[in-house]
């Protein structure tokens, strides 16, 4: 009965901890992706000009704002992300309290399992949820800098995580 426990609970352990080190690693693939100008371009140029000018025509301007929104747009799925590794954290707690009631041992085979799930590679559906932002906030980028440019370049020089997309888009 306990093997069985330990195997559900193991099972268990290893699923939220890959969802759990994915929510983590989230953060850092956005941080590198802004980074790293030649990789942001080619995600920009693969959305191609012309859908940037399209998208760009149904939206407001982050004029009022004054360039805040494009920060919200960009961090949106990052908090959401990060609201869902609290949700899994609790949930690994509850599992390592479980293990301890079933004995050392499965304690120190679960808490493994958590950590080794963690070089796991991060999953496709959440690089593409941050590539998603980063388009977003492309397209306000755009349409901000066709209505003020001038503003729109002080403000994404001064935040070092729009500058790069800003000198992508300003070369449209």
């Amino acid at each position: 009965m306990v093997i069985a426990i330990e195997i559900i609970v193991a099972v268990g352990m290893f699923v939220l901890g890959l969802y759990f080190w994915n929510c983590i690693k989230a953060r850092k693939f956005l941080s590198q992706l802004l980074a790293n100008e030649s990789e942001l371009k080619e995600i920009i140029t693969s959305l191609g000009k012309d859908a940037i000018i399209r998208e760009a025509e149904h939206i407001q301007p982050p004029v009022d704002s004054g360039g805040e929104k494009i920060e919200v747009t960009l961090h949106s799925g990052i908090k959401a992300i990060d609201r869902l590794s609290n949700i899994l954290l609790v949930a690994v707690v509850g599992l390592v309290v479980a293990s301890y009631f079933l004995g050392s041992n499965y304690l120190i085979i679960n808490d493994c399992i958590a950590f080794a799930a963690y070089f796991f590679p991060i999953r496709s559906s959440t690089k593409n949820r941050v590539i998603a932002d980063v388009q977003n906030a492309t397209v306000d980028i755009y349409k901000w800098k066709t209505v003020d440019s001038k503003k729109c370049k002080k403000y994404c020089i001064e935040h070092s995580e729009l500058k790069n997309i800003y000198r992508i888009v300003n070369k449209l």
